[in-house]
């Protein structure tokens, strides 16, 4: 993947600060699961002018690193669907509707090995944080730190994947009733 300049994007916070007079709503949809750990989250961004604009973005609950979509995947989704629908009404869209927060992610993707698998991250080791790397069954992954295990290969344990609770609407409801 090539390096972009990461000063020709701007974030979602740039551009809500870019719009911040010109918007009368910003309304966000209930997540969108198409599998049991991958999805997507719709934002419609209206303005004063009456133009509007609707955006999606995806999301995974599976994912095992360190970035927002790992820790914060819906947050981090939400996130990118209103910067996208910013971004397609023309704030902070000069190169492309990507925000600098979603080209660091692509870039932090394309860097982190993988092995040849072609997967799009590897997971960190559950004792020391190294990255692992895909054993030769071509599914498991390892800690390649053989050192930090006593001298032995660590086979990686992979991290449950996060599940939306089946009454998720219901606390989705209560929390939007509270504010």
């Amino acid at each position: 993947m090539p390096n972009f300049n990461l000063n020709e994007y701007v974030t979602v916070a740039e551009r809500l600060t870019q719009a911040h007079e010109q918007l009368v709503t910003v309304v966000t949809e209930l997540p969108t699961m198409l599998t049991d750990v991958m999805g997507y989250i719709r934002a419609t961004v209206a303005l004063k002018d009456g133009r509007s604009a609707t955006a999606t973005a995806s999301f995974r609950l599976d994912l095992q690193n360190r970035s927002a979509q790992a820790t914060n995947p819906l947050e981090d989704s939400e996130t990118s669907a209103i910067g996208r629908a910013l971004g397609f009404l023309g704030y902070g869209s000069s190169k492309s509707v990507a925000s600098r927060e979603e080209v660091q992610e692509a870039q932090r993707r394309a860097d982190t090995p993988a092995n040849g698998s072609g997967a799009s991250y590897a997971p960190t080791c559950d004792v020391c944080g190294t990255t692992g790397r895909l054993g030769k069954d071509g599914k498991s992954y390892f800690c390649p730190k053989k050192e930090n295990h006593g001298g032995k290969w660590y086979t990686i344990k992979p991290a449950p994947a996060r599940t939306i609770p089946d009454d998720w609407e219901a606390e989705y409801d209560a929390v939007e009733a509270s504010r």
